[in-house]
């Protein structure tokens, strides 16, 4: 739970805590009887909202999180929680909105960014996306997940070689990332180095034997190397755990 509210008190602590410690139907619970009472406080309504999306009550945390921003309309975090929520619910324009909005504010904040750069690349927007995930990661440099979506807008932007410098630093900071993994494969293929690709989907298959994506996208790999026995017991073993797919 952000701590960027206006009054500390025991009750806002108590929140934070239990936010902090997953507790969010707690949280969600405590928040909104103490919303009722106190329905001018938006730590109260921003506290409700940030649970209700732990909770995966979108459209009720859309609701007490515009609560929050009719109390207090200048609310960095507020406006970014509004934002995932309507990208959530597939309101993409909107949720951009509420990012710059957020941005506006708090411009040293990396989150803001790293959702800005999400929903643009939802877009189809990946040279922009690039641009806001390599603004988070300026701000953050610890921030994996910026660094595996900076690779991703690279790969989609037709930047081979950012792509996979960004998805290395994913590694470095979270080396058993299965999207990670995988991506840089596919990154590494892309660029026509078979050999680096297959090893990376080899340890991605380790960490998830069973998704029939990476069995398939091994296979495309071993075909590439001309190693079609093994190509097509992939391929096999990716129809078994999903027919159909392509």
């Amino acid at each position: 739970m952000p701590r960027n509210f206006a009054f500390d008190t025991p009750d806002s602590r108590a929140l934070t805590d239990a936010f902090d410690a997953g507790l969010y139907a707690e949280v969600a619970s405590r928040a909104r009887m103490l919303a009722v009472q106190y329905p001018g406080d938006a730590f109260l309504w921003r506290a409700l909202g940030a649970a209700l999306l732990q909770l995966e009550q979108v459209t009720a945390a859309t609701a007490a999180l515009q609560r929050a921003l009719s109390v207090d309309g200048l609310d960095p975090t507020a406006w970014g929680l509004h934002g995932v929520a309507l990208q959530t619910l597939g309101r993409g324009a909107a949720a951009l909105d509420c990012f710059l909005r957020s941005i506006a504010v708090e411009p040293q904040d990396p989150g803001a960014y790293f959702n800005q750069g999400l929903t643009l690349g939802a877009f189809e927007r990946p040279r922009d996306a690039l641009k806001s995930h390599r603004r988070a990661i300026a701000l953050e440099p610890m921030h994996g997940s910026a660094w595996t979506h900076c690779g991703h807008a690279a790969r989609a932007a037709r930047k081979q070689a950012e792509a996979s410098d960004a998805y290395r630093h994913a590694l470095c900071l979270a080396p058993d990332s299965l999207e990670s993994l995988g991506s840089y494969g596919l990154s590494q293929r892309e660029g026509g180095d078979f050999e680096r690709a297959r090893r990376c989907l080899l340890r991605a298959l380790d960490l998830r034997p069973g998704s029939p994506e990476v069995h398939n996208n091994l296979g495309a790999t071993l075909r590439d190397l001309e190693r079609y026995r093994e190509a097509l017991d992939r391929y096999a073993a990716a129809l078994v755990l999903r027919p159909g797919l392509g």
